[in-house]
């Protein structure tokens, strides 16, 4: 599969070491009951060609979690893509993003890098780390520790997505819940 963001050469013999955790916030993202739709991103270098990785696809999800690792050539730009593709292998971009490592001097990111379209943004990100020798940057402190009473033992109403056994990702908030309450009364400490 060709790749609408690109690639090129690559300039030195040295690799970079990505994880892609997950993407939140995508746009376009749709689909329809019983119309499958999958989502997964592509690598490449930012100047045409081939993908250097493809991830796996994730059936009928909003924001992603992929979990992958893989290497590619250090010092030169990397564009991530979304796809979004229906069963039939109908592939559409949904946003990209450019990591460059050797532009910034570091050799080592951790964070949520921002997908645009069109150059457009669209306040959505790619989470991941990227090293080119040792081990990962530490992460810039999005865990917390939430503690909740709820002394009736009601559903929280918390929608999650536990594809990471090491971590568990709220997604969302379900209507009428008891979290659905807690968001309207204290909308500053909203879920």
């Amino acid at each position: 599969m060709g790749n609408k963001c690109g690639s090129c050469q690559a300039v030195s013999q040295e690799k970079l070491t990505v994880h892609v955790t997950s993407a939140q916030g995508l746009p376009g993202v749709d689909w329809f009951p019983g119309v499958d739709r999958f989502l997964h991103f592509g690598v490449g270098a930012d100047a045409g060609g081939d993908e250097f990785f493809k991830s796996q696809p994730k059936k009928n999800v909003m924001d992603p979690v992929w979990n992958e690792e893989f290497e590619v050539p250090a010092n030169m730009p990397l564009k991530f893509t979304v796809f979004q593709a229906d069963a039939d292998g109908k592939e559409d971009v949904v946003a990209c993003a450019t990591l460059h490592l050797a532009a910034t001097g570091e050799d080592q990111f951790n964070g949520e890098l921002p997908l645009e379209i069109d150059g457009n943004p669209t306040n959505s990100v790619l989470i991941l780390k990227a090293k080119t020798g040792g081990g990962y940057p530490t992460e810039q402190g999005s865990e917390f520790i939430v503690s909740i009473d709820n002394p009736k033992k009601k559903t929280l109403g918390l929608e999650v997505d536990n594809a990471d056994p090491a971590k568990l990702f709220v997604v969302g908030v379900k209507k009428g819940t008891v979290m659905d309450g807690y968001n309207g009364e204290q909308p500053e400490n909203k879920v």
